[in-house]
C-alpha cells in the first residue's frame, strides 16, 4: 500500500510540473487534460481500495470477536452435557471461511 501511496506523489508531482507550462499546444492540452484525468480516477480507486481494506480489516476483527464468543457457547454446552445448535455452528465455519478470505486478501 505504501508503495501506491508513493507512486501516488509521484505522479501528482509530475502533473504539478507538467500544468506550470505556460504555452500549451492544443495536442498538449488534451494530453494533460487525459492525464489530469487519470490522476483523478486513480486516486478515486485507491481511496475506494483504502475504504475496502479497512472495511476487510474491521469485519476480520468482528469475525473473530465473534469466534471467541463462539468457544464461550461451546465450552458452556460441555460443561451443560448438550450439544451446540447445527445453526450456531454452522455459523461459526461460516466465520472460519470469512477470517481466511481476509487473510488471503492482505
Amino acid at each position: 500500500m505504501k508503495k501506491v501511496q508513493k507512486i501516488w506523489a509521484d505522479l501528482s508531482a509530475k502533473a504539478q510540473e507538467v500544468s506550470k507550462q505556460v504555452e500549451l499546444s492544443e495536442e498538449q492540452k488534451v494530453e494533460l487534460g487525459i492525464a489530469q484525468d487519470f490522476l483523478q480516477e486513480y486516486k478515486e480507486a485507491q481511496t475506494k481500495f483504502d475504504d475496502g481494506a479497512s472495511a476487510i480489516d474491521r469485519a476480520s476483527e468482528l469475525s473473530k470477536k465473534a469466534q471467541k464468543t463462539y468457544l464461550q457457547i461451546e465450552k458452556m454446552s460441555k460443561d451443560l452435557g448438550v450439544s451446540v445448535d447445527n445453526k450456531i455452528t454452522s455459523l461459526n465455519s461460516n466465520l472460519d471461511f470469512y477470517i481466511k478470505a481476509a487473510q488471503k486478501i492482505k
